[in-house]
């Protein structure tokens, strides 16, 4: 995984990064990720929620529910709904 000095870039930038990085690869891979386990799908959550900690400087523990809507970020699961 990526990992990025988050003070160097804006909000703006950080969202790009994710969207080139990670959301790429789980848009590749949406249609095998949403047959596969619950557990290997909360995997690529848990991925998904740290990259939000990390961009906002969130501590390990704090709630990213509402920071997914504000970056305009899809869950993995949201995502697969929305793509079959």
């Amino acid at each position: 995984m990526l990992f990025v000095k988050c003070h160097f870039f804006n909000l703006e930038t950080l969202r790009i990064i994710y969207f080139a990085y990670i959301h790429s690869v789980i848009s590749f891979g949406i249609s095998l990720y949403g047959a596969t386990t619950i557990k290997n799908m909360y995997s690529i959550l848990k991925v998904q929620k740290q990259t939000i900690r990390i961009t906002l400087h969130l501590e390990q523990y704090d709630s990213v529910k509402e920071h997914f809507t504000k970056l305009g970020i899809m869950t993995v699961y949201s995502f697969y709904i929305y793509i079959i």
